[in-house]
This record gives structure tokens, C-alpha cells and sequence, in this order.
């Protein structure tokens, strides 16, 4: 999630819409919305004119789903973009997580699903009215690497989580006694 940037837009849009539509308003209906003052003020009246008009006109109940999903828009402090994992899976990239034994437990039990044969993730984050199936396309795959446990900070990740890898163990490329050599000289 991230702070919205194209509020101005959304309400350039909501102005445009609610003065296209008070076009076609009776006198009466438009003096109900122009009394009120600031543009979402005159949007919330609107939808109250227009809600009881909709039943009877399929056009106008689509313009108004239309100017209420913008308000609901414009209250929004957040919307979201899409990261790097589910650009990965609907690119069919590969994705790298770098010490995957740092990240919190709550990410990595999210991460379950990924790598499971399906390789799917649901977003309950990204509507507010339902949720989203995102499949990985061909291609995509997860690479993870991490230190051993042990030290500072790491630990070992699950057995639900190692069970859905493959590991694999990579001996240190130098031994201690060239390390100290290199270090004196």
C-alpha cells in the first residue's frame, strides 16, 4: 500500500461527472445539491437525489455506481500497487528473496501458498470488496537464499516452509586459514 498520489485526478473526475449529470437534473434537484458546499458535499447530496431515481432508469443507477465508487475513492488515504511478487507471478519472472530467514513470520506464512504446486496467492489487501486469485504464469519461480541459523538475528525457517523447497547447501568458498591469510596481508 502506498500514500495515494492521484487524488487530484479522481476529484477532477468527480467534478466533471457530477456537473455532466446536474445537466440533466430538474431546477428542484440541482438547488438540492448546489446548497451544499465543497464538491464531495455536493457528490454525497447527489447520490441522495439520484438514489431513488435509479430504480427506474438502468442509465442513471450505472452513473450512479459510477460517482459513489469515486467518493469512495477519494476517502481512501491508501490504494494499491502491485510489488515485485505479484509482478513476478503475473509476468512469469523470477523472483529473488535474499536471507529469507530474516523476514517476518507473518510474510513467510503468506508465502506458503506461493509454493505450493498451484503456485497461487489470494489478495484480500488489494479491493475492499473482494478477494483476488493470482496464479503464477509459466515460468515463475522463487529462488531463496539465507545463512544458517545460529547467528545473530537468523533462524530457521519452518518445516511447512522447508518442505515446499528444494534446499541446497553451499560450503563456505574459503576455509579459515585463508581467510586469516588474506586478512594479514
Amino acid at each position: 500500500m502506498r500514500t495515494r498520489k492521484n487524488i487530484q485526478a479522481t476529484q477532477d473526475e468527480l467534478n466533471a461527472l457530477v456537473k455532466n449529470t446536474l445537466q440533466e437534473m430538474t431546477e428542484e434537484q440541482k438547488a438540492t445539491v448546489l446548497k451544499h458546499e465543497g464538491s464531495a458535499k455536493q457528490a454525497d447530496a447527489l447520490l441522495k437525489v439520484m438514489k431513488p431515481l435509479c430504480k427506474k432508469d438502468e442509465g442513471l443507477r450505472d452513473l450512479y455506481k459510477q460517482i459513489r465508487k469515486l467518493r469512495v475513492e477519494l476517502s481512501m488515504v491508501f490504494e494499491w500497487h502491485d510489488g515485485i511478487l505479484v509482478e513476478a507471478m503475473q509476468g512469469g519472472g523470477l523472483l529473488l528473496i535474499d536471507e529469507i530467514s530474516l523476514a517476518n513470520d507473518s510474510v513467510l506464512e503468506r508465502l506458503n501458498s506461493v509454493f505450493e504446486a498451484d503456485r497461487m496467492l489470494i489478495l484480500s489487501e488489494k479491493s475492499s470488496s473482494e478477494a483476488i486469485k493470482i496464479v503464477g504464469k509459466e515460468g515463475f519461480n522463487i529462488v531463496a537464499t539465507m545463512n544458517p541459523s545460529g547467528d545473530f538475528g537468523k533462524k530457521e525457517l519452518s518445516p511447512a516452509l522447508r518442505n515446499r523447497m528444494t534446499e541446497v547447501w553451499v560450503e563456505s568458498y574459503f576455509l579459515q586459514d585463508s581467510l586469516t591469510d588474506l586478512y594479514s596481508a
